[in-house]
C-alpha cells in the first residue's frame, strides 16, 4: 500500500471496530425482558425502572436501554453528557426523549428522558445543576424501584457536587492543576472523589434503598469500577491520605485551592480519630449495603479497552497482517509512548520482531500529558506527533493514536495519524515539529499536515486506541 492507502485502511478499520463495539451490541448477550419484567444476566431486576446515564457515551446507552424496557415499567431518566454528544440520543428518534434546558421543564406523558449536556474536561455550574437534578429525582421515586446507572467515561467532570464548604471555584480550580501535572486518571480521581459528594460512592447513598443496576463502558486501565467515572456507586478502596499523597508526589500542595486542601486534611485527621468525615456519616458503604437485606447493587462492566483491541485485531488480522495485541496497560507520557513505537516500528523493519512483516501492532491504555507550553492538543495527538519526530523518513511505518470518544483533549479532534514523511510536511507548512512538541501543541503541527483526525462524537468510549502499522 502507498501512504495514503495505509491512512484509509488503518481509519476504516478502526472506525469499523467503533461501531461495533456499542453498549447496544452489547446489551442482547446480558439482557431480557419478561412480563416480570428486566432480567439482566437471568437475574430480575425489581420493577419499575428509573436511568441515570452519565458520561461521553451515555446517550447511546440511555437510548439502548430505554428501548429495551417497557414503557409501563419505566419511571423515567436522566442523561448527562458532554457538549455535542446528545446528538446522538436525538437521532434514535425515540418517544420518550426529551431536549430539555435548565431549569427542569414540566414534564410530559409518557415519563421524559431528560437530556442535559455540561462541560468537559472542567467541571461547569451546569454540571452541579445536573447532580442536584439528579439527586431531586431520585428522592422522589418510589422506595421499591431500581436504578439503572449507565456508567462511561468524561462522568467525574460532567457530572458533579462538590462537599461543603467547596465551590465551584474550587473545584476547577483543583481539576485544572490535576488534569496538567501528569497525574494518571486514576490519581486523578483519587483526589477528585474525596471532594466530590457524589463520587466515590456517594450517588449510591442518595440511591439507597432503592436497588441499583450499575452498568459500565470503560475508559480506564484495568476497568476498576471504583475509577469509571470516579465511581459514583462503588464503594471508594481509596482515602483522604491517598488523596493527600497524590497532591505531594505532583508537588501540588502549595498551589492547590485551599478550602480543598483543608478539606482533604481534615478528612484524613477525622479518619485517624474514627470521627465522621466531611460530608459522609462514619459507617462505610459496604456497612450500609450489608446492613440492609432487601438493598441489592449489582455492577458490571459491559465493554472497555480491550474488547476494542481483540476486534480490531481480528480485523487486521482477516485483511493479511501479522497482528500483535501488545497491552491495554499502556500509561506514562504520551511523547514517550509516540518516541517507543517509533522504535518499535524500526526493529520490525531491521528484524521482523516482535512481529514479522506486514506487521499492525496494537496497544491501549492511556497516556497523559504534562503542560509545559502554551499549545493545543491531546495525548493522542501528542503521540502521534512524537512519533512522527521519532520516525521521520522511516519507510512503510504509519501510526494511527485516538481517543474512542472522538475527541482528544480540549479540542476538536480524535488523535492523530502520522508516518515517516509526516515530519518533513510540517516543515514545508511552516511548523517546527520540534517546537511543537515542547509546547505542547501537537493541534497545530498535525493540522498543517494533514494528519489530524477529525471523527466527531463516536457513542462509545472505550479509552484510547493506537495502531502502528509496517508494512
Amino acid at each position: 500500500m502507498n501512504p495514503r492507502e495505509r491512512r484509509s485502511f488503518l481509519l476504516k478499520m478502526v472506525q469499523d471496530s467503533l461501531k461495533e463495539m456499542t453498549f447496544a451490541r452489547a446489551l442482547p448477550d446480558r439482557a431480557s425482558v419478561t412480563s416480570e419484567g428486566l432480567r439482566w444476566n437471568g437475574i430480575l431486576q425489581e420493577p419499575p425502572y428509573f436511568l441515570l446515564a452519565l458520561g461521553k457515551g451515555a446517550p447511546e446507552m440511555a437510548a439502548a436501554m430505554a428501548e429495551l424496557l417497557p414503557e409501563h415499567l419505566f419511571l423515567g431518566g436522566l442523561v448527562v453528557t458532554k457538549d455535542g454528544h446528545g446528538g446522538l440520543l436525538m437521532e434514535k428518534g425515540h418517544p420518550w426523549t426529551l431536549l430539555a434546558s435548565f431549569p427542569q421543564e414540566a414534564p410530559p406523558s409518557p415519563p421524559p428522558l431528560v437530556l442535559r449536556e455540561t462541560a468537559h474536561p472542567i467541571t461547569d455550574a451546569r454540571a452541579i445543576a445536573a447532580a442536584e437534578e439528579a439527586l431531586h429525582l431520585l428522592k422522589n421515586l418510589p422506595l421499591r424501584c431500581t436504578v439503572i446507572v449507565l456508567l462511561s467515561g468524561g462522568g467525574s467532570a460532567l457530572f458533579e457536587l462538590p462537599r461543603s464548604p467547596l465551590t465551584l471555584e474550587d473545584l476547577d480550580a483543583a481539576n485544572r492543576l490535576l488534569v496538567t501535572c501528569g497525574a494518571s486518571i486514576t490519581e486523578i480521581n483519587c483526589v477528585r472523589k474525596h471532594l466530590s459528594a457524589v463520587k466515590g460512592g456517594g450517588l449510591l447513598r442518595h440511591i439507597f434503598p432503592r436497588n441499583c443496576l450499575s452498568l459500565l463502558v470503560s475508559d480506564v486501565v484495568g476497568d476498576p469500577v471504583d475509577t469509571i467515572a470516579s465511581g459514583p456507586t462503588s464503594a471508594d478502596p481509596t482515602t483522604f491520605g491517598d488523596a493527600l499523597d497524590v497532591l505531594r508526589h505532583y508537588d501540588l500542595e502549595t498551589t492547590f485551592p485551599p478550602r480543598a486542601l483543608s478539606l482533604l486534611r481534615e478528612g484524613h485527621r477525622a479518619a485517624a480519630e474514627d470521627m465522621d468525615t466531611p460530608g459522609f456519616p462514619r459507617e462505610s458503604l459496604e456497612e450500609t449495603v450489608k446492613n440492609t437485606a432487601s438493598f441489592s447493587v449489582t455492577t458490571e462492566v459491559v465493554l472497555g479497552n480491550r474488547a476494542l483491541l481483540e476486534n480490531l485485531g481480528r480485523r487486521l488480522t482477516q485483511a493479511g497482517l501479522h497482528t500483535l495485541h501488545l497491552s491495554t496497560f499502556v500509561s506514562g507520557e504520551a511523547r514517550e509512548v509516540g518516541r517507543f513505537l517509533a522504535d518499535v516500528a524500526r526493529e520490525i523493519r531491521a528484524s521482523g520482531k516482535p512481529a514479522p512483516l506486514p506487521a499492525a501492532v496494537l496497544t491501549g491504555g492511556e497516556t497523559v500529558v504534562t503542560l509545559r507550553g502554551k499549545g493545543r492538543g491531546g495525548p493522542n495527538q501528542e503521540t502521534a506527533l512524537a512519533f512522527a519526530i521519532a520516525a521521520r523518513d522511516l519507510p512503510g511505518a504509519t501510526l494511527l493514536s485516538l481517543d474512542s470518544d472522538g475527541t482528544d483533549g480540549p479540542t476538536d479532534a480524535a488523535g492523530g495519524i502520522t508516518d515517516g514523511a509526516s515530519f518533513a510536511r510540517m516543515y514545508t507548512a511552516g511548523i517546527d515539529p520540534w517546537k511543537a512538541l515542547a509546547d505542547n501543541d501537537a493541534y497545530a503541527a498535525l493540522d498543517a499536515a494533514g494528519d489530524l483526525l477529525r471523527l466527531g462524537p463516536t457513542g462509545t468510549n472505550l479509552n484510547d486506541c493506537r495502531v502502528l502499522l509496517v508494512e
